[in-house]
């Protein structure tokens, strides 16, 4: 269960929100969401990190290849 902290300190950043209306219509490649938003890798992935540690997205490593998708 997500803590109401954990929700407000998520969506309250504006790159971490535009990263979840991505995921929300599909899984998207971490590669895939550096182009459509153009953010660099590490913004990307630190965001993505604060995203899967509050339990809004899952992430997943295939061919060397991760891939994120929204938790319901």
């Amino acid at each position: 269960m997500k803590s109401v902290e954990s929700v407000f300190d998520i969506i309250a950043e504006p790159n971490r929100r535009a990263i979840l209306s991505l995921l929300v219509s599909s899984q998207q490649a971490v590669g895939e969401i550096e182009r459509q938003l153009r953010m660099p890798q590490p913004t990307v992935s630190k965001h993505c990190a604060c995203c899967e540690r509050a339990g809004f997205v899952e992430s997943t490593v295939d061919a060397g290849e991760a891939s994120l998708t929204a938790e319901t």
